[in-house]
């Protein structure tokens, strides 16, 4: 997404470590050559392979992250000075995010609630605006675990993930509601005028950076599946073997597993409101007809 509060891009180049060099063999012989390029007899006996004298001592290292090649990690940049800007810029990220999500309760939710006129049902303003507190509580406690460090860091950033882990369940929720968000929304926004000369009023207002409440509804989606994007490259800056290194791939691990549930129960929704849509066509079309089982 673009903004203030967009993911940070990656800054660093596209230098891969070395992989290990074998004798090469000559082309179209299957055998290996020697330094003057000639082919080396073989007396039809197999050549022994020769492991790395530390096979033996990688056990520790985590396994290739899921949806990931087991190709070799970046190397960490001699100057730190890019991966510390990217964080940091991460950080800044997520506090704007913070307040653009804080000023929907603000300046949408409250000021509907207080309205003496009741613009539009109780019931409706739960269904436009579904968890937001919840999201807000969320990444108001994820900054405070940020500001807590004494250093913000790549491990820093996945502590502060993994700090939480019971509480990101609740993007699940605002995920299954978000159509019906929508609908509502746009349901209320045509038949009643003035919810709709409310919500552009508030559109006007300087903290709403002219965008539609639609648009703010949007970003707890477009930043929740941009995370996973934001723990890969700050692994690719890790040691190996290090507890930095540990420690984000397990946050990256997690949050792509959030990523799965959450695309697992945006595809349940959809199939059941079209479900329902069948459904509904059905009944009026064969009024007799009992549908899917249903008693009567």
């Amino acid at each position: 997404s673009t903004g203030a509060n967009a993911i940070p891009k990656s800054t660093s180049g596209n230098n891969i470590s070395s992989s290990p060099k074998f004798v090469p063999l000559a082309k179209g012989k299957g055998s290996p050559i020697k330094k003057d390029n000639t082919p080396v007899k073989t007396t039809g006996k197999k050549t022994p392979v020769i492991l790395p004298k530390n096979i033996g001592k990688t056990s520790l290292m985590p396994k290739t992250p899921p949806n990931r090649s087991a190709s070799p990690l970046k190397p960490r940049p001699t100057d730190n000075s890019l991966i510390n800007k990217f964080v940091e810029d991460f950080v800044n990220s997520e506090r704007e995010y913070l307040s653009d999500i804080t000023m929907i309760q603000k300046i949408y939710v409250m000021s509907l609630k207080a309205n003496a006129q009741q613009l539009i049902p109780e019931e409706a303003i739960q269904s436009i605006f579904q968890n937001i507190e919840e999201l807000i509580a969320l990444h108001k406690q994820l900054i405070e675990n940020f500001d807590q460090s004494q250093s913000i860091s790549a491990e820093c950033i996945g502590s502060g993930f993994l700090s939480l882990a019971d509480s990101w369940d609740v993007y699940t929720t605002y995920f299954k509601m978000h159509n019906s968000s929508l609908e509502t929304l746009n349901h209320f926004r045509q038949k009643n005028k003035a919810f709709a000369n409310f919500l552009n009023e508030c559109k006007s207002i300087k903290a709403c950076k002219s965008l539609d409440i639609q648009d703010f509804l949007q970003k707890p989606i477009q930043r929740v599946i941009a995370y996973p994007s934001v723990l890969e490259h700050l692994i690719q800056h890790c040691k190996i073997r290090t507890s930095e290194y540990i420690t984000v791939y397990r946050a990256l691990t997690m949050m792509e597993n959030l990523s799965k549930k959450l695309q697992i129960t945006k595809t349940t929704t959809q199939n059941q409101k079209r479900l329902e849509e069948i459904q509904l066509q059905l009944q009026k079309q064969y009024p007799k007809i009992k549908i899917l089982g249903t008693h009567g």
